[in-house]
């Protein structure tokens, strides 16, 4: 088995001919930025590092056979920055490293970290790949991971370049991952990978709409190439920390600011919903009128958004606004943002097993007036998300493809990030349809006990609040991620219309 292998590359395990993939409009507009997580297991019994080691590779291998894409590199092919290809040949491979961490003194033991709730707290650095730790440029690889053994566990981390995948593609190519992983476990051998229509599913994320109209939308703005999200960096003479776009803005705006107290640093706050109280939370929710719930939302992940999703929206929007009281302060709206997949919702529809980029950003404004009553907020916030999916147009999507496509070179249309600088405003990423914490990778693995999302939560201070909703959990519960100082931590914990439904799992930087 390790004679496929050098070092840390991976090479797909049967011959890829050499060959281009043209990067789509929706692709290139892509955060430039990686989509990492964790997955923990406690250490097999009867099993060692090499051999969980070994089969992670030998699955990552079959992968790359079935999905050459992911072997490749970004490369542009003209002074047009919409032209990105992936370029794949015969010497293509990804990077999968793997070290002993199960000496540092820094790191908890597995048992520790499982009673902790795992949370990530200095984990981030010495798990990933370095590679994960900046931004994307020309000549980053498609996919790059770490198997991490730790005292006790294990800890696999990943990174996926967003130029190639967003959420659904994530969960996609993971699932035929654990599949060719249980395969190897025992002995066996099979194809695991939908034949989608790539090809042409990229051709018509590209194609400007004939008779689309004039894109107009208060969430987006022309910027200059040079300082969008459009814009991919060159590869770097020095090796050194880059930022993206948004966090470009970002830092921007902390640094006018005079505050720099402890007391405003963001970190993530965890917390633990179970079946039965996302039950209750749909039902309050609908308010009093149930039968008007009309479930609208698509996930990140897959089309099947369950009326909790809207109701636990709807509870986050409004408890963490009633914490802030920004109306107080002369604040009249909050404004909610997050991306949707519209694999299903463009006609005719597009394959669901489509390993690319297939979302629209989602923008819709509020009263937090309404927001912050203690009693109708919950309700109120949830029928908003909803009539903001449901108002979901596929000809006003056309008209930005149109428009991305045809701008001149040196012109990028882009969600404005200056909403995300606004604290009493909301940015919300769905991953609960993720099979990450049921996938079953085989006899040696089994089911990872939990998925960590790395991004670091200090780089959203005195930012929108974001909610991370993490993939649902085997007994159909779900935990959720949201950045949070000590403060409005401890606000929430107390306030009986939050903590009702919600429990907190971990806190940590």
């Amino acid at each position: 088995m390790s004679s496929k292998y050098e070092n840390h590359k991976v090479y797909p395990s049967e011959l890829v001919s050499k060959q281009v993939v043209h990067l789509s409009i929706c692709d290139v507009y892509s955060p430039k930025s990686w989509v990492t997580q964790t997955h923990f297991w406690s250490m097999p019994k009867g099993t060692t590092f090499d051999q969980c080691y070994d089969t992670l590779r030998e699955a990552l291998s079959r992968t790359l056979a079935e999905i050459p894409a992911l072997a490749g590199t970004i490369a542009r092919t003209s002074s047009n920055p919409r032209d990105l290809i992936i370029e794949i040949d015969e010497n293509s491979h990804v990077e999968f490293a793997r070290e002993d961490l199960s000496y540092w003194e820094q790191i908890p033991d597995y048992e520790t970290l499982r009673a902790a709730g795992f949370p990530m707290t200095g984990l981030v650095e010495p798990f990933s790949m370095s590679a994960t730790l900046a931004p994307i440029f020309e000549g980053s690889r498609m996919v790059t991971a770490k198997l991490n053994l730790l005292k006790g566990g294990l800890a696999l981390s990943f990174g996926f370049n967003h130029l190639l995948t967003d959420a659904s593609a994530v969960a996609e190519v993971e699932r035929i991952w654990s599949q060719h992983a249980a395969d190897v476990s025992c002995g066996e051998r099979r194809s695991h990978r939908h034949k989608a229509q790539d090809e042409a599913i990229r051709a018509r994320l590209s194609a400007p709409v004939a008779g689309a109209g004039d894109f107009v939308h208060d969430g987006f703005k022309v910027f200059p190439t040079s300082h969008s999200q459009l814009h991919l960096s060159p590869a770097p003479i020095v090796k050194e920390r880059r930022i993206t776009f948004v966090e470009e803005t970002i830092r921007a705006a902390q640094a006018s600011s005079n505050d720099h107290d402890d007391v405003d640093k963001a970190h993530w706050a965890i917390w633990s919903f179970s079946g039965e109280s996302l039950a209750k939370l749909k039902k309050d929710a609908a308010g009093p009128d149930p039968t008007k719930w009309i479930s609208t939302m698509a996930s990140l992940v897959s089309e099947e958004f369950s009326e909790s999703q809207d109701a636990l929206i709807g509870l986050f929007w409004s408890r963490l606004s009633y914490a802030k009281q920004a109306s107080k302060s002369g604040q009249e709206e909050s404004m909610l943002l997050f991306p949707i997949n519209i694999r299903k919702r463009l006609q005719p529809s597009i394959d669901a097993k489509y390993i690319g980029n297939a979302v629209d950003i989602i923008t819709t404004k509020h009263s937090l007036q309404d927001l912050e009553h203690p009693d109708t907020g919950l309700a109120s916030a949830a029928r908003c998300v909803r009539e903001a999916v449901s108002g979901w147009q596929e000809s006003r999507w056309a008209s930005w493809l149109t428009m991305a496509a045809g701008l001149p070179d040196d012109e990028a249309i882009c969600p404005n990030p200056l909403c995300l600088l606004v604290p009493h405003n909301l940015g919300f990423n769905d991953y609960s349809n993720s099979q990450s914490n049921t996938l079953d990778w085989g006899t040696i693995l089994g089911r990872a006990d939990r998925t960590r999302y790395m991004k670091p939560a200090s780089s959203l201070t005195k930012c929108a609040t974001a909610v991370i909703v993490h993939p649902r959990l085997p007994d159909g519960g779900l935990e959720v991620a949201t950045t949070s100082t000590h403060s409005l931590k401890d606000t929430l914990e107390k306030d009986e219309g939050f903590a009702k439904y919600a429990k907190l799992v971990c806190f940590y930087s």
